[in-house]
């Protein structure tokens, strides 16, 4: 088949929550030629780094890592962990596992895993307990922000908090590679030390390009090293040398770095200086609202459909807020603003569904859980979808709409009884009017 010949590519619309869809805005951006080794092109990449420290909230250094996502959890857990020490691994996903089983072993790094059910917030009383137990051993404790497996916002405030106050000498090591820019995040003031989001995800940027703060203390640790980091391409000293503590000109410029997906980046932070981070973030929650309620209200009981939970039991509710911003996280909601999970009956016929979705309906979703030996699991082999509010696309009332319709028939053609996806479909049209409410239209946005 010839290029023009993938319809798709043009046509389809993703409802994905990894690899982000080229959006207009992101393509102008990267349209832009470049030249490394001019003064402009340094003026530009400082200020790009300026952006990121401001909706990171962070005043660490923010190092690039040029590779896939996996380099920088890579990179992460080989630049600040040395062989023999242990790390705690904090699970309730397949995301909070994986480094346990491919990353830590193969850096001598001695993993202790604590986990948690993905139908509940995490326990920090557990945790809390596992901290004390450990405290003279711990040199880091990791943090997934947002499990991609099944859309969970994880306390992070919470557990940062404690992780200070008993284990004071660790690292806290956080993943918000789906979660960040879509969810509040308050690096320093939650007390993380190194934290890493992607390119692919949120920013609508092709992969290749990852970003990692490293605060004062997480800089002493590495320079304190008794050992080489186990990489050199992943090794945050690499980046720090050549693009961090160095001239600005091109004479340093050891590594190819992806100038294009550096453009990308740029276009989403423009995007959130254009909005306004409160507007931004709260055009986030009205999408997954929308869609989250959407679905919910497909069925009676309302809820029944939506993974976390499952069926929603122990959230205070689809309107509550980020677990991350209230003081008792049992006052938090249980899902992210980045995406969510539907719950499949027994026996469903998810390749079915998946045929129906893309060709009757050209939407592409994830139908399947990424498995996991050591568990039979919550959410393995096909036993839900994942919707994915990661991209500003995703948030447009005419794809929400047709995602929620494609998702109703689909499953009322896939034998799921009783479902009425037009009462899923007026449920979100009508949170979607708060869309008019602060200001965000087709015709432009008044903040």
């Amino acid at each position: 088949m010839k290029a023009d010949e993938y319809l798709s590519f043009d046509w389809g619309m993703s409802y994905l929550t990894g690899i982000s869809d080229l959006s207009p805005r992101t393509l102008r951006y990267m349209m832009r030629p470049h030249l490394m080794t001019s003064v402009d092109f340094f003026k530009y990449y400082h200020e790009t780094i300026e952006l990121i420290k401001k909706y990171m909230h962070t005043k660490s250094d923010i190092v690039p890592v040029v590779g896939s996502g996996r380099a920088a959890m890579d990179a992460a857990l080989n630049s600040f962990m040395e062989p023999g020490e242990k790390c705690l691994f904090i699970d309730n996903g397949y995301w909070g596992r994986y480094p346990v089983d491919v990353i830590a072993p193969h850096y001598g790094i001695k993993p202790e895993l604590l986990s948690f059910q993905v139908e509940k917030q995490i326990d920090l009383e557990v945790l809390e307990s596992k901290l004390k137990e450990m405290r003279k051993e711990l040199k880091a404790v990791h943090l997934i922000h947002v499990e991609t497996e099944i859309g969970a916002i994880n306390p992070v405030k919470q557990i940062g908090a404690l992780v200070k106050k008993h284990v004071p000498d660790a690292l806290f090591i956080v993943d918000s590679a789906s979660a960040f820019p879509g969810n509040p995040l308050e690096t320093d003031k939650w007390g993380i030390d190194v934290d890493y989001y992607v390119s692919h995800k949120g920013f609508n940027a092709p992969a290749g390009l990852n970003f990692v703060s490293v605060s004062k203390r997480a800089r002493e640790v590495l320079d304190k090293r008794s050992s080489r980091p186990g990489s050199w391409m992943t090794s945050i000293k690499t980046w720090l040398d050549t693009w961090v503590d160095c001239p600005n000109d091109g004479r340093h410029c050891l590594e190819s770095f992806p100038i294009p997906q550096l453009h990308a980046v740029r276009a989403k932070l423009e995007l959130l200086e254009t909005m306004g981070e409160d507007f931004y973030l709260k055009k986030y929650e009205i999408a997954s609202r929308a869609l989250r309620e959407g679905i919910r209200h497909m069925t009676q009981p309302a809820g029944a459909l939506i993974a976390r939970g499952p069926a929603c039991k122990g959230c205070p509710g689809c309107d509550a807020k980020d677990p991350n911003l209230v003081s008792d996280i049992k006052d938090g909601r249980l899902c992210a603003q980045t995406m969510f999970t539907v719950a499949y009956p027994k026996g469903f016929p998810w390749r079915k569904y998946m045929d129906i979705l893309e060709n009757n309906f050209w939407i592409a979703a994830p139908h399947f859980g990424f498995g996991d030996a050591r568990k039979n699991g919550y959410f393995y082999s096909a036993n839900g979808m994942r919707i994915g509010i990661v991209r500003d696309d995703q948030h447009y009332p005419r794809n929400i709409v047709a995602m929620l319709t494609a998702a109703g028939m689909g499953l009322r053609e896939c034998g799921v009884k009783d479902v009425k996806w037009e009462r899923g479909v007026e449920k979100a049209v009508d949170i979607m009017k708060e869309y008019r409410r602060i200001g965000f239209q087709m015709y432009g946005f008044k903040t």
